[in-house]
């Protein structure tokens, strides 16, 4: 029964093109994996850059939205306000303004 990988006691042709085979499958791979790191830190690179550079014009329009709104709030606050006096001098009520 065998315990484990047999020991070539001589080296044929057919072995060393093997060994050629596996050591460029190895290159290979190596190279495969050398490329998809690289391309990964690049397009993390890349991404990084957008967010950074897009950081600048998204505060702008956030703080735009924000200032409009407010804007629209109050203009919405007077008008209720001024509606309620309306009516309430209407029905006769005096309205005290702060």
């Amino acid at each position: 029964m065998s315990t484990g990988n047999a020991i070539p006691l001589h080296r044929t042709p057919a072995h060393d093109r093997s060994v050629a085979r596996r050591a460029a499958a190895a290159l290979g791979q190596l190279l495969l994996t050398t490329i998809v790191v690289a391309g990964g830190t690049v397009a993390i690179a890349v991404a990084l850059s957008l967010v950074l550079a897009a950081a600048p014009l998204v505060a702008a329009v956030v703080f735009w939205v924000i200032w409009r709104s407010g804007d629209v709030a109050g203009r919405r606050a007077r008008r209720l306000r001024a509606r309620l006096r309306r009516r309430a001098r209407a029905l006769g009520v005096t309205v005290l303004s702060r």
